[in-house]
């Protein structure tokens, strides 16, 4: 999940030569040919992107209480569910970033959003529309929420910390990845 979310950053030319030439072996050279470029302009690309997936998959510097993180998720979730604007601030990095996969949905939102402002108010916008509730659990051993409407299960959240503060929210709604985690959960 880890390196799926640090492939979504990359541009397209990064993420192109990094899996066509460290995932599947072809040679810059190939590449160039795919993507339009030079087989330097691909090495530099690849060479980017191995980067940034280095500096954003490693392990944690330090371990976190499974039971801390867990309480901060639900902190969250308290927050956001009563509308308290400030509780919600407090357990937010000021340079959150919040972003969703859905699959190409019409009408979903297609960038990241940057900041507490601006994560904040989607999110409200998100849980109006939809009327949800939340449920904390992690998600691939990190502090997470499911989401949902009524008894339907509608998206999934699954949160970066630092400091005791939340610095990424990746949401999933993808229909297809939403059918499958129903599916484990026993959600319709």
């Amino acid at each position: 999940m880890a390196l799926l979310v640090v492939l979504e950053q990359l541009s397209p030319a990064e993420r192109a030569a990094f899996v066509l030439h460290d995932v599947f072996q072809f040679s810059f050279e190939d590449i160039g040919e795919i993507v339009g470029r030079s087989a330097e302009a691909c090495r530099q690309l690849a060479s980017r992107a191995r980067r940034h997936v280095a500096e954003n998959t490693g392990p944690s510097r330090f371990d976190a209480d499974p039971a801390e993180l867990n309480r901060l998720a639900e902190r969250f979730i308290a927050a956001a569910s009563n509308g308290d604007l400030d509780a919600l601030m407090e357990v937010l990095d000021p340079d959150v970033v919040g972003w969703t996969d859905t699959g190409g949905v019409p009408g979903a939102p297609r960038k990241a959003f940057v900041g507490r402002e601006a994560v904040v108010k989607q999110l409200f916008r998100f849980l109006d529309a939809f009327g949800v509730h939340m449920v904390a659990m992690p998600v691939n051993g990190e502090p997470g929420a499911v989401v949902y409407q009524e008894d339907r299960l509608l998206a999934v959240l699954a949160f970066e910390t630092r400091d005791g503060r939340i610095t990424k929210i990746h949401g999933i709604a993808n229909p297809a990845k939403i059918a499958y985690v129903a599916g484990l959960l026993g959600a319709r």
